[in-house]
């Protein structure tokens, strides 16, 4: 699959490269250029133009410090969602708010995107070996459609029920 991901501190890192290993595409980027030499190395390509990035992606992750990232890189007209194509999933593995939340499940209907957030439970490690525990928000089917990259990351998965509505 092709993935953009969006967040490459301690435990974006380590999932991208667990990501990477799982055999997929990735296209990357973050605010520290330096936090992805390792991808880079290893196969992934840096694009600066976060919608650039999510144009022809399958999915797109972030794994961000909180709601303000996270609305600046994929809200408005050069965010992430401007580049996704109808049926892309989103996964939010960042420290989220619920109007956020809410604001991201709003764009992503309005482009017919995928979205799910999924709150991770563990530390680096657990994100190297693949063990995080995730709980996840989204509708049911949304989360059928992503649940073979999250098995990929997480030991284990739970669906908390659909994001919450209103922004």
């Amino acid at each position: 699959m092709n993935i953009g991901f969006v967040g490459l501190g301690n435990r974006g890192n380590a999932i991208a490269v667990n990501l990477l290993r799982a055999g997929h595409r990735l296209v990357i980027n973050d605010l520290a250029r330096e936090m992805q030499s390792n991808l880079e190395i290893q196969g992934a390509k840096w694009c600066a133009d976060l919608s650039r990035l999510a144009q022809g992606c399958d999915a797109v992750f972030t794994s961000l410090p909180g709601p303000a990232e996270v609305e600046q890189v994929m809200l408005g007209d050069s965010g992430a969602f401007a580049g996704m194509a109808s049926g892309t999933c989103y996964i939010d593995l960042s420290a989220n708010a619920g109007a956020v939340v809410a604001a991201l499940a709003a764009a992503g209907a309005e482009r017919g995107v995928r979205v799910v957030h999924a709150a991770m439970i563990g530390g680096v490690a657990n994100a190297r070996d693949g063990s995080l525990k995730l709980e996840v928000r989204g509708a049911a089917e949304d989360l059928d459609a992503c649940r073979p990259l999250l098995e990929q990351i997480a030991g284990e998965i739970v669906h908390l029920g659909p994001l919450p509505a209103g922004a």
